[in-house]
C-alpha cells in the first residue's frame, strides 16, 4: 500500500526574495544618494556576475564533455538557485526605485515651501474621505496639495499630506477639491506622507469629485444612513459597526466602541483586508461555477468584482495587498494551481513594495502580511496539534484566530503596549458571523443602487451579525485583565515574540505526531550522551507525566472558560448589567 503523505503546507522559495526587496525598499527611501545608488548598482552587478559565472561554467563543462566524450557528474556543477539571482537583482531595483521616488518627492517645488513652516493658502484634493482622528472635534484626511500661494505667486506641485482639521470637514468626501489655509510640518524620512498640514482657516469646495467617485461616496453614505435608520434606535452599536465591516467606514463608531474593539483585538474586522476580498472572490467564483461558466469567464467575473470592490472602498495598504493576492489567485485559477498561497503572498508583497516602497514602513501593511502569513504557515500545523485534544471542527475554528494572533502580536505591542488577553476567544466567538454580515451587507449595498426598497431587509439581517460582534467586544472588554500592561519598544517586541514562540513550542510538543515526538526523543538522547541533559529515560518519563497532567489541566481550564464565557454571553444579552 502506498504511503499517503500530507500535503506541503508552505513554500518558502520566494521568501528570501520578498525579504530582500522589503529590506532594500526600507533603506532605499532613507539612505542618501551615494549610498543608495552604489548599493543598488552593486547588487545588480553581483546578480549579473553570478549569472555570467554560472553560464560560463556551464559552457566550459559542455565543451569538455563534447571534447572528451564523457558526461561530467552533476555533483561537480555548482548549484546556483534562481532565488539568489532574483534576490540580488530585485533588491537592487528596489533600492534604486526607493531612492528615485524619494528624490522625486524632495524635488517637488512645494517640498521646499513646506520646509519653511509658513501659513499659506493652498488647494487640496482629497485622496480619501475624512475619518475620526481620536481627538474630540478633529478629523484626519489624506490629501494632495496641488497648488500653494507664496508672495503673490501660485506654485504648483503634488505634495502628499496628512491633514488635521475640525469636525466641519467631515462633510467632504474623497475626490473633493477645496481651497483653504494651512501650516505645514515636514514628516520624518521614510514616512508615507511628505508633510502634515494643520488647517487654520475655512474651506471652500472649488471642484466636485469625478462622477464615478461621487456616486461611490454617495452609495456608501446611503448605506450608512440606511444602517442607522434600521438599527440606530434599537442597536446603535450595530448601526455604527456595520459600515466598518462592509467597507471599512469607522466614522460613526463611538469612542467607547472603538476602544472595546481595540482592547479585544477585533479592530481588523472593521478595516477592509484580505478577509473581505476573499469573501468577495469566493462568492463570485461560487456563483460563476454554479452557473457552469468556464474557468476563464469565472476568473474574469471574479477579477471584475474585485476591482469594483476595491474602487468602492478606496485604496489602502491592506486593500491593495488583498487585491493583489486576489488578482494573483485569479491568475493561479487560470493556470490550475490555486492552492499556492505562500508563493502568491510573497509575489504580491514583492510587487507592491516595488511599486510603493513606503509600504515597507507601514504598520497596516506589515500587520496584513503577517496575519496572512500566519494563517498560511501556522494554521495547518496548529489545526493538527489542537486536533489531538479537541474535536476537529473546534480545532479548525480555534486555529484561525490563534495563528493570526501569534503572528501579529509582536508587532501590535509597538502600537499598543498591552497584552490583549482575550483576543483569541473574542475572535473565536465573533469570527463565525463575519462572513454573514459581510455578504449580506455587500448584497444590501448593491440593492441600494439597483432596488433601494429591497435593501432594508438585508441590511437588517447583516446588522444582527454586527450587533453580536459589538456584544462580544464589550463583554470581553469588561472582564478583568482584558488589557494587561506590557513593555514598550523593542523589549516588548522580543518578549511578545518569546511568548508566541513558547506557545507554539508547547503546542508542538504536546500535540505533535508520534514521529515528531520520536525525533524530539532522539535529539534529547544525543544531548544526554553529550552530557548536556540528564538521563534521557528519566527525562522522557518526566515529559510524559508533565504532558498528561498539563493536558488534563488545560482541558479542564478550557472547558470551564468556554462554558463560563458562553453562559456569560447568554446572561449578558438577557440581563442588563448595572452601570
Amino acid at each position: 500500500m502506498a504511503v499517503q503523505h500530507s500535503p506541503r503546507w508552505t513554500d518558502l522559495r520566494l521568501l528570501p526574495v520578498t525579504a530582500m526587496v522589503w529590506l532594500t525598499s526600507w533603506f532605499g527611501i532613507r539612505l542618501n544618494a551615494t549610498l543608495a545608488v552604489v548599493s543598488g548598482l552593486l547588487m545588480l552587478g553581483l546578480a549579473s556576475g553570478v549569472v555570467l559565472w554560472h553560464f560560463g561554467f556551464a559552457v566550459r563543462a559542455a565543451g569538455i564533455r563534447i571534447a572528451a566524450g564523457i558526461r561530467i557528474a552533476e555533483r561537480r556543477r555548482p548549484k546556483v538557485t534562481a532565488a539568489v539571482v532574483l534576490s540580488l537583482s530585485l533588491g537592487g531595483i528596489a533600492m534604486l526605485s526607493g531612492y528615485g521616488q524619494a528624490a522625486q518627492r524632495e524635488a517637488d517645488p512645494l517640498h521646499r515651501i513646506a520646509e519653511q513652516r509658513m501659513l499659506l493658502p493652498v488647494i487640496v484634493e482629497f485622496l480619501e474621505s475624512p475619518r475620526n482622528s481620536g481627538v474630540p472635534g478633529k478629523v484626519s484626511v489624506l490629501g494632495r496639495v496641488s497648488q500653494a500661494g507664496l508672495m503673490g505667486q501660485e506654485v504648483a506641485g503634488g505634495l502628499r499630506v496628512e491633514i488635521s482639521a475640525g469636525s466641519e470637514w467631515s462633510g467632504f468626501r474623497r475626490g473633493d477639491v477645496v481651497r483653504t489655509v494651512g501650516a505645514f510640518r515636514l514628516s520624518e524620512s521614510g514616512e508615507a506622507v511628505t508633510a502634515r498640514m494643520s488647517v487654520r482657516g475655512p474651506a471652500q469646495r472649488i471642484a466636485e469629485p469625478p462622477l464615478a467617485t461621487a456616486w461611490q461616496s454617495e452609495l456608501r453614505e446611503r448605506f450608512s444612513d440606511a444602517s442607522q435608520s434600521v438599527w440606530g434606535e434599537w442597536l446603535p452599536d450595530a448601526a455604527a459597526l456595520l459600515p466598518g465591516i462592509v467597507f471599512g467606514d469607522r466614522s460613526r463608531q463611538s469612542a467607547d466602541l472603538l476602544d472595546a474593539m481595540k482592547t479585544t483585538g477585533l479592530t481588523h474586522l472593521t478595516a477592509v483586508s484580505g478577509t473581505n476580498c476573499s469573501i468577495v472572490l469566493v462568492g463570485l467564483l461560487l456563483f460563476a461555477r454554479s452557473c457552469r461558466l468556464p474557468r476563464f469567464w469565472s476568473a474574469g467575473l471574479a477579477a471584475v468584482g474585485l476591482f469594483g470592490f476595491v474602487s468602492l472602498v478606496g485604496p489602502d495598504p491592506s486593500v491593495l495587498r488583498a487585491a493583489s493576492m486576489g488578482s494573483l489567485g485569479v491568475l493561479a485559477l487560470l493556470c490550475g494551481r490555486a492552492g499556492q498561497a505562500g508563493p502568491l503572498l510573497c509575489a504580491a508583497g514583492t510587487a507592491l513594495l516595488l511599486i510603493d516602497p513606503w509600504l515597507s514602513g507601514s504598520f497596516g501593511f506589515v500587520l496584513s502580511v503577517l496575519a496572512t502569513a500566519g494563517l498560511i504557515a501556522l494554521g495547518p500545523p496548529l489545526r493538527l496539534w489542537l486536533g489531538r485534544w479537541l474535536p476537529d471542527w473546534f480545532a479548525v475554528l480555534l486555529s484561525i484566530p490563534l495563528a493570526a494572533q501569534l503572528a501579529v502580536a509582536p508587532v501590535i505591542v509597538l502600537l499598543q503596549p498591552a497584552l490583549a488577553s482575550y483576543a483569541v476567544p473574542a475572535n473565536l466567538f465573533a469570527g463565525p458571523v463575519v462572513a454573514w454580515s459581510t455578504v449580506l451587507g455587500m448584497l444590501g449595498l448593491l440593492l441600494l443602487a439597483l432596488a433601494p426598497w429591497a435593501a432594508a431587509g438585508l441590511i437588517g439581517l447583516a446588522g444582527l451579525g454586527a450587533a453580536w460582534i459589538a456584544l462580544v467586544a464589550r463583554f470581553f472588554q469588561g472582564i478583568p485583565g482584558a488589557a494587561l500592561p506590557w513593555w514598550e519598544g523593542w523589549p516588548g517586541v522580543l518578549a511578545m515574540a518569546a511568548l508566541s514562540g513558547s506557545i507554539l513550542v508547547l503546542l508542538a510538543v504536546f500535540g505533535g505526531t508520534p514521529a515528531f515526538r520520536q525525533r524530539l526523543s532522539a535529539g534529547a538522547a544525543r544531548l544526554s550522551d553529550a552530557g548536556l541533559l540528564p538521563d534521557v529515560v528519566l527525562l522522557r518519563k518526566g515529559i510524559v507525566w508533565f504532558r498528561r497532567s498539563l493536558g488534563w489541566t488545560l482541558a479542564a481550564a478550557g472547558a470551564m472558560f468556554l462554558g463560563g464565557s458562553a453562559a456569560a454571553l447568554v446572561l449578558g444579552s438577557l440581563i442588563p448589567l448595572p452601570p
